[in-house]
């Protein structure tokens, strides 16, 4: 025992201190006296310190408490990998083999699209070791925790752990399920390739290592499936790569899938290689939007539903285009289309200004950046027009023609009148 000079600082209702309670203390130590109170002892004196919530978490958070918090954390991200792979895993096939050529860690994923089954299931087991493993490690110390907080709530100390438990359960399950589950889903669908890229090896070498465990589970699942009279007879993987199974061949195929075995068949042909070219690109026109046709805004020729003919007449006669955006302002403010045959026409109409651009252009086609370019050229036909302007977000970004459209799929078109018009 050591004299006590001790001043004390006890307020907010605490329990009485005493000096029995105090001399308890070692030397140079501390000592948690009450949720509320901390005292440390020097040897020559001791002091107690009432604690604010914010003290009184950080004073509870442990070494244990705050690697098992960590560890959550990892687990959390180990998580994410398996869900993210997993999704990321099945698109793989919706692309052209030649897209996973390119990086070690796509043609891995190619490989791994092989045995797939094996490869979801390694996914699964990862996603089930790390949630048990989270509720494990984590939920002790998120309880433990939050329970000097719930204290200076005015939670009774012995019901604290009970509110405490069930708040932390509340709370790893709303993080697990936005950033171990949800996230990393959307990640994994979104960003497929980029996924598989870089999450294609590490997983190759998880399924390596848990092996075995997957050969009993598999083997104890199909049991399991025999009680009750179902057989498997192969997997589904199998059948994608040919099995002659009458529900397995019923799946549609892909659209990568579609194009890669289009352009086989096409190849073992006696079509000509640029003939092959255009019929796969009529394939992926669902897939480019109409911005792979598109003339950027600063490209493109305008005229000004403001300015005289003759300002008009000499752009037409400098530029020699066949169609034009009729604007007030700049291209946001559209307000027809200009094709030379009408300015032909009515040319003598316009120069004598008996009639304007305004009143013999046509209306305006707009489209969404966004669009498919097939959609884009059935809006076309659908309005008779040959160019739109093409906006994003209200804004216009440039014009495509139908022309432009329809040169993506069978290359350079040459529009006789443009010909004769450059000629002249």
């Amino acid at each position: 025992m050591w004299p006590i000079r001790a001043h004390v600082a006890v307020r907010q209702g605490c329990s009485q201190l005493t000096a029995a309670w105090l001399s308890r203390l070692p030397a140079d130590g501390v000592r948690q006296l009450h949720p509320r109170v901390l005292a440390f002892a020097t040897p020559d004196a001791i002091s107690v310190f009432v604690l604010t919530p914010s003290q009184r978490l950080l004073s509870s958070m442990s070494l244990e408490t705050t690697l098992r918090l960590l560890c959550g954390l990892l687990l959390v991200a180990a998580n994410a990998f398996f869900v993210a792979t997993e999704f990321a895993l099945t698109r793989v096939r919706q692309y052209p083999a030649d897209d996973f050529q390119s990086h070690r860690g796509l043609r891995r994923a190619w490989k791994m699209t092989e045995e797939l089954e094996i490869y979801l299931t390694g996914c699964q087991v990862g996603i089930t070791f790390t949630s048990i493993l989270l509720g494990i490690i984590v939920e002790p110390a998120v309880t433990r925790s939050m329970a000097p907080l719930l204290t200076a709530l005015g939670v009774n100390a012995s019901a604290a752990h009970g509110v405490g438990l069930v708040v932390g359960l509340i709370l790893i399950n709303l993080v697990h399920t936005i950033w171990a589950e949800q996230s990393p889903t959307y990640l994994g669908i979104e960003k497929s390739k980029l996924v598989a890229k870089y999450c294609a090896i590490p997983h190759h070498w998880w399924t390596k290592l848990v092996y075995p465990l997957l050969i009993v589970g598999d083997g104890m699942a199909k049991w399991t499936l025999r009680l009750f009279g179902i057989e498997m007879r192969r997997s589904w993987t199998e059948a994608e790569r040919g099995g002659d199974d009458s529900q397995s061949s019923s799946r549609p195929a892909t659209r990568g899938e579609l194009i890669e075995q289009m352009g086989a068949l096409l190849r073992r042909g006696d079509l000509p290689p640029d003939r092959c070219e255009e019929v796969l690109q009529a394939v992926k026109l669902d897939d480019m939007p109409v911005t792979e046709a598109l003339v950027a805004r600063d490209d493109v020729v305008v005229l000004r539903a403001d300015e005289p003919f003759a300002a008009s007449a000499q752009r037409i006669g400098e530029t020699k285009k066949t169609r034009y955006p009729l604007v007030d302002g700049d291209l946001d403010g559209v307000v027809g289309v200009v094709y030379l045959p009408e300015v032909f026409a009515h040319l003598d109409q316009l120069i004598a200004g008996e009639k304007t651009l305004s009143e013999i252009a046509e209306s305006p086609l707009r489209l969404d950046a966004t669009l498919p370019l097939s959609d884009a050229i059935d809006r076309f036909q659908d309005a008779g027009h040959e160019l739109a302007v093409v906006e994003r977000d209200g804004s216009a970004i440039g014009v495509v023609t139908l022309t432009d459209a329809v040169e993506v799929v069978i290359g350079q078109v040459e529009d006789p009148l443009d010909r004769k018009l450059q000629a002249t």
